[in-house]
């Protein structure tokens, strides 16, 4: 019996809902730390000043992923299968590849 509440696909599912609006796991990781801030401060104003302790915690965080480049939510995500910033095109890139091109570039059959 699976007491998984959520399968492979629906989780899967929920990862292309945000590939498709392009939304990559920076981003994703940036809107969790904002939404834990302001959680956090909601709740030191409505229930006790000692969730500010929080606060202080999700600080530090931010500071050593930025010193050291390792994020535990970043690694999380990536397993999730949400693509970096460098998966995505730029839409100011003049010299975009399309995929006939490198199609053509590595002599494979072209649809």
């Amino acid at each position: 019996m699976n007491t998984n509440r959520f399968s492979q696909s629906d989780s899967q599912r929920f990862v292309n809902i945000f590939i498709t609006r392009k939304i990559s796991h920076e981003r994703v990781g940036r809107i969790l730390a904002g939404v834990s801030v302001i959680f956090t401060v909601i709740l030191a104003l409505l229930i006790h000043p000692l969730f500010y302790i929080g606060l202080a915690g999700i600080g530090i965080n931010l500071v050593q992923s930025g010193i050291t480049n390792q994020c535990l939510i970043k690694d999380l995500l990536i397993k999730l299968g949400f693509p970096g910033e460098a998966d995505f095109p730029s839409k100011n890139s003049a010299d975009m590849v399309k995929p006939k091109e490198i199609q053509k570039d590595l002599n494979l059959s072209v649809i």
